[in-house]
This record gives C-alpha cells, sequence and structure tokens, in this order.
C-alpha cells in the first residue's frame, strides 16, 4: 500500500469559498460550530438539561488520570430535542460507567432560509457522519457504531461538500480547527509533458 505522503491535494484554488460553479456559486457550504464549555455528566449519565429544543451536534469527552492524552472525545451524536434526547440514553449511560471524567460539550446548528427543518435535518446527518470519520482519524477511539462503514455524503441520500469551521472549546486542540469534505487527493507521476527545445 502506497503512503499518504505521497499524495496532495488537488488545486482547485486557494481556500474553499474559491470553488465555484460557472454562476459564481460557492460550491461548499460553509458552517460556523461554536463549542460549549464542557460539563460534567454524573454517573448516572445525566446530562444538564436544556431550557428549550434547538439542533445541535454534541461531543462526549472522557479523560483519566492514566490517559496519555486528555480531552478524549468518544462519541459524536445530534438532536433536534435536546430537551428529552438524553432521557435513557445508551452510549452515555454506558460511557459515564466507565473510569475518570466524562463531561458533555455541544454546538447549535443554524440553518435559515425556506424549509429550515427539512434541511437542518440533513444538515445536522451530514456534518455528523463527516464529524464521525474526521475525529475516528485522529486516534481511531470513538465508540459510534453507526456510520463507520459508509464514506459520508455516499449513503443512498448523497450528501453535500462543507466546509466546517469549529470555534469555543478546543478540547486541547483534539478538535480540528476547519474540515473541508470533499476534497481531492492526487498522487502525480513525472512529468514529461515540456516539449524540449531544438539546440541549434
Amino acid at each position: 500500500m502506497k503512503k499518504m505522503r505521497l499524495y496532495r491535494a488537488a488545486d482547485w484554488g486557494p481556500a474553499p469559498e474559491s470553488v465555484t460553479n460557472w454562476d459564481r456559486k460557492q460550491l461548499f457550504k460553509r458552517v460556523d460550530l461554536k463549542w460549549t464549555t464542557p460539563v460534567s455528566i454524573n454517573k448516572t449519565g445525566e446530562i444538564p438539561l436544556f431550557s428549550k429544543n434547538v439542533p445541535i451536534l454534541y461531543v462526549l469527552v472522557r479523560d483519566h488520570g492514566k490517559f496519555r492524552r486528555t480531552n478524549n472525545i468518544l462519541y459524536v451524536g445530534l438532536s433536534k430535542s435536546p430537551r428529552t434526547r438524553f432521557y435513557g440514553h445508551g452510549a452515555v449511560k454506558a460511557l459515564a460507567k466507565m473510569a475518570g471524567v466524562l463531561t458533555f460539550s455541544y454546538a447549535v446548528l443554524s440553518i435559515k432560509g425556506r424549509n429550515r427543518e427539512v434541511r437542518e435535518t440533513k444538515s445536522l446527518n451530514e456534518i455528523e457522519h463527516i464529524f464521525i470519520w474526521a475525529l475516528w482519524a485522529f486516534d481511531h477511539d470513538l465508540h459510534n457504531v453507526k456510520k463507520q462503514n459508509t464514506l459520508p455524503g455516499l449513503g443512498k441520500s448523497g450528501g453535500s461538500a462543507w466546509h466546517i469551521c469549529n470555534t469555543g472549546e478546543r478540547f486541547g486542540g483534539r478538535m480540528p480547527r476547519e474540515i473541508v469534505y470533499p476534497w481531492m487527493l492526487v498522487r502525480l507521476g513525472r512529468d514529461r509533458s515540456e516539449r524540449q527545445r531544438k539546440t541549434a
């Protein structure tokens, strides 16, 4: 298997926003997510209550004194109804019983315009899928079961191109500042196309 260092990003432009169609419409949808300061979850898996339902992405983060690294992101999830989502949440309860401290952080997804609710649901699922693959690639320690067998955007419903910008809590540097998906990696061969000049 060839090492990934032999590949490089295709030169589509200087930045995601410069990738457009013929009408100069940007092809990558930008979304800004501001992650909250993590709050502790007790051993029964109880999460602080939300005052209202808003579409969120969330992560569960575990710390243990014996770990080599801190801020270990173990689970990525989504919810359109966080006021009731976490009653009896199996993954939360299972992770809360493990040794160490489990914390919870979330970011609100803001979608505007027509068909907002339909677009929120689709966007949440696509972005969660991208996060699962991006964070799993960091240290292969996610406990998510679903969405790990199919690349983002390749399910039956397809997907959009996303430019995800993360601000707020940094989780010790474990959260990517930006995620651009999909881009393209290419492995170039030796370029012999330059026409040789004839010497006199």
